[in-house]
């Protein structure tokens, strides 16, 4: 007897079904769920050849934090859910994206994104008690986690990488006039795969927004990467992170290093340049000019 094995067309209607309140088919290689009546929770999952996308939809529901928390926040989010901003609208969306390649077990990375929504609306609307999905949706850890190998991971990847100890690896990336090293890091469970874009900068109101604003419609732009800001005692620092919360294949480690590599090509000097106060308030008179009128969600 043959045994095929299940594609992703047929395991993310069965997983969504599993981990959310229901799931309809809204066209080819596209799914509407719904992942809580009760909070009116809904989103959207589409497959395209290489990458599994799913996302939140939570228009005309106000943020209850400004744009430059929601950065920060981003660390605490399983599945590597990430709030993103499209160009032309006012309201911020939720997404995650999962490559799709070969033989890769998208079962947990979906899970996860399941996950990371529920966390997401909370922070954005204070209408779900975590608590309480958690209790109902968490998927069963593994009991007992397998060793990362991160030397082994990269090389398999197609990245060379320095040790820097069992924990962390460092893989350098070049371009014309610009150098980045992106950390890859285990926390005995999960990976991280990071690039630092700032520390230390002085953090003004003009400069904290833009920069809230710009990394938000980067993390619309570049598929997985996510940008996470921090504050500390008056200062940011903000970095581009692509995480797992199991051990990642060789497959998602490619695709995570060259989509923090991507992204710090795309932002990391225009995040500098917006400390200036004339080129920050310039940019945030061009954004906030070009939604006038517009009333669907906010930001603020």
């Amino acid at each position: 007897m043959i045994s095929v094995e299940p594609t992703a067309l047929d395991v993310v209607p069965d997983v969504l079904a599993e981990c959310t309140g229901g799931v309809e088919e809204a066209g080819p290689r596209r799914w509407n769920f719904l992942l809580d009546a009760a909070a009116n929770l809904e989103g959207t999952a589409w497959l395209t050849p290489d990458w599994l996308c799913l996302e939140l939809r939570l228009a005309g529901l106000k943020p209850r934090l400004p744009v430059f928390p929601l950065l920060e926040r981003h660390a605490g989010l399983p599945g590597n859910v990430k709030f993103v901003l499209v160009p032309g609208e006012r309201f911020v969306r939720v997404r995650a994206e999962i490559p799709v390649e070969g033989e890769l077990d998208i079962t947990p990375r979906i899970r996860d994104a399941c996950l990371g929504f529920c966390g997401a609306a909370l922070l954005l609307t204070g209408r779900r008690n975590a608590a309480e999905f958690l209790a109902r949706h968490e998927p069963t850890p593994p009991a007992a986690p397998a060793p990362v190998g991160l030397e082994s991971l990269c090389r398999d990847a197609g990245f060379p990488c320095t040790p820097r100890s069992a924990a962390c690896v460092t893989v350098e990336f070049e371009a014309p006039g610009q150098y980045w090293q992106a950390l890859l890091e285990s926390d005995g469970h999960g990976v991280r795969a990071r690039v630092e874009l700032l520390s230390g900068q002085a953090l003004s109101p003009a400069y904290r927004k833009a920069l809230g604003l710009f990394l938000l419609t980067v993390n619309g732009a570049v598929r997985m990467a996510r940008a996470v800001a921090a504050r500390r005692d008056g200062r940011a620092g903000a970095h581009l992170e692509v995480c797992f919360g199991a051990p990642p294949t060789a497959a998602e480690i490619r695709h995570a290093l060259a989509a923090v590599c991507a992204a710090a090509r795309l932002c990391a000097r225009e995040s500098r340049v917006l400390q200036d106060q004339a080129i920050a308030r310039e940019y945030l008179l061009r954004r906030e000019g070009g939604l006038a009128g517009r009333t669907r969600g906010s930001v603020q």
